[in-house]
């Protein structure tokens, strides 16, 4: 998936345990509401959530796949919807 958005990827943190990418979205984002409940894709957070934000260096097992820089803080939902169709046929609303 993060081959399909290429450049246009916003930070992205990686997970060894369970093995996820973790993408940085706008919150309550109307692109993704239909993927609340999808077997293969998980939605997290609201208004009393938390993620753990790693440091710049790879030092455990959770670290900046895509680093955040300036303008690539957040990945546009819909195109992040688009490329988990390429991957998962019948993602889309």
């Amino acid at each position: 998936m993060l081959a399909a958005l290429g450049d246009e990827s916003g930070a992205v943190i990686e997970e060894d345990v369970p093995e996820r990418l973790v993408w940085l979205i706008e919150p309550k984002a109307a692109a993704v509401r239909h993927l609340y409940g999808h077997e293969v894709v998980s939605l997290a957070g609201d208004d009393g959530s938390y993620v753990f934000v790693p440091g710049m260096a790879r030092a455990r097992s959770v670290w900046w796949r895509v680093p955040p820089e300036p303008g690539r803080l957040l990945t546009d939902t819909g195109r992040l919807v688009e490329a988990i169709a390429v991957l998962r046929p019948g993602v889309r609303s």
